[in-house]
């Protein structure tokens, strides 16, 4: 259960949502022809991650989308936190607010679901705020991706997988790379798009995710070698990262050259 304070009042307090047919249209981005980056909580290079000025700041980063985590409150908000529950913690935004900054400034969204039973309600506040393919959806839960699939199935959604090192190397000690990849698993959830941990993301697995007409996303890539090695491999479509500014530069950088941090 999600540990949200005064969401009810954040809700009355927020200024009137504008839908997407308020807005001008955001240029739409032609056929991919290179690997597309998602600032994960908004980035870490300018703020803290997760915060109003992280998803601010990745306007101007030259990223295509932007990562957030969307949970219920225990109030029945829609909010956007990246370690929600935690009593410590900031205070969650609301998912919608993180939406309107996204949207108004051009980046796409990339909503992550944290939790189950609210997916149409999260993909019609997205619809309204991003307007129809400007945005996509990933859960590690293969139920949600059906019941999104069964309502909007016009809408992108990931199933994710290999959440830390253990699951990945629980996989390991049963089957040899690349066959502990559960691309059986990911193909009969009928996602469109793999969102898998980057210690997955293996020639040979990339290789049979591609074939099996699946879409890649890596998650969450920060070290300059794996960044520049996913920028550059075609079987990639999308990269997570808590450096979108230095992955966005390092993929316009000719080969061989190092881009400023």
């Amino acid at each position: 259960m999600l540990l949200v304070t005064d969401c009810a009042a954040a809700e009355a307090r927020s200024p009137p949502a504008r839908t997407a047919a308020d807005r001008p249209p955001a240029p739409t981005l032609k056929a991919v022809d290179q690997v597309l980056v998602s600032a994960h909580s908004g980035g870490a290079e300018r703020a803290r991650p997760g915060s109003l000025a992280a998803y601010e700041a990745v306007v101007t980063s030259g990223a295509e989308y932007a990562e957030f985590d969307v949970g219920r409150a225990a109030g029945g908000a829609l909010v956007a936190q990246h370690s929600a529950g935690r009593p410590a913690g900031p205070a969650a935004l609301l998912a919608r607010d993180v939406m309107r900054v996204l949207a108004d400034g051009g980046v796409r969204g990339h909503v992550d679901l944290k939790g189950t039973g609210f997916e149409r309600d999260a993909v019609e506040l997205a619809l309204a705020a991003f307007g129809p393919g400007r945005f996509l959806v990933t859960t590690p839960d293969r139920e949600s991706v059906a019941v999104i699939r069964a309502a909007f199935p016009a809408v992108s959604v990931g199933l994710s997988v290999g959440f830390g090192w253990g699951s990945v190397a629980a996989d390991l000690r049963r089957l040899r790379w690349p066959w502990s990849f559960p691309l059986a698993a990911v193909r009969a959830s009928g996602a469109g798009w793999v969102a898998m941990n980057y210690r997955y993301a293996r020639p040979a697995v990339l290789s049979r995710c591609v074939a099996a007409g699946l879409r890649v996303m890596v998650w969450t890539v920060n070290d300059d070698r794996r960044i520049g090695r996913y920028l550059s491999d075609p079987r990639v479509g999308i990269l997570v990262t808590d450096r979108p500014e230095y992955a966005v530069r390092r993929r316009v950088q000719p080969a061989g050259s190092t881009p400023s941090r």
